[in-house]
């Protein structure tokens, strides 16, 4: 019964994967039809590819032990935070993107690991990164997560 109100909980971490997934295929076409000759593009789209295709390996192998009937309740247990924690992860760093490109950075891409830190790389066609400009990728990271362990990578 713990172990269904505890699922239940991450039903709306599936719908997160299920956009993690379809903007992965989104993503796919986007490269294959308009990004490929563009190098400043790419980088950005490839990552989040990357990212994506990870995340849904994880995804998959998280579900297969959760289903599993042979598993102890412990372990179980172990792999529901595991699967929430990285569903919350994928979820911050898809509204930070999309949050620092309406603040006027041309493109980003944020990977938060799994031990409380992140970096976030910038593609920011207004010149160099100044300490306002990074004081605002940090306050959006601030503002999705907990982290203040934040690396800023300036990319043309």
């Amino acid at each position: 019964m713990k172990i269904k109100l505890q699922f239940n909980k991450i039903k709306s971490s599936l719908i997160i994967v299920l956009i993690v997934l379809a903007s992965a295929n989104l993503l796919s076409i986007y490269y294959i039809h308009h990004v490929k000759s563009k190098a400043k593009e790419s980088f950005f789209v490839q990552q989040r590819l990357l990212r994506a295709q990870e995340y849904s390996k994880s995804f998959n192998t998280y579900k297969a032990i959760i289903d599993d009937k042979n598993i102890s309740q412990e372990n179980r247990q172990a792999v529901l935070e595991k699967y929430k924690s990285l569903s919350d992860a994928a979820e911050a760093e898809l509204k930070i993107e999309s949050l620092l490109k309406s603040k006027g950075f041309t493109d980003s891409f944020v990977s938060i690991a799994p031990k409380r830190a992140a970096s976030v790389v910038i593609r920011y066609d207004n010149g160099k990164l100044g300490d306002r400009e990074i004081k605002i990728i940090k306050e959006t990271m601030l503002r999705f997560t907990d982290i203040r362990d934040i690396e800023v990578i300036q990319r043309d």
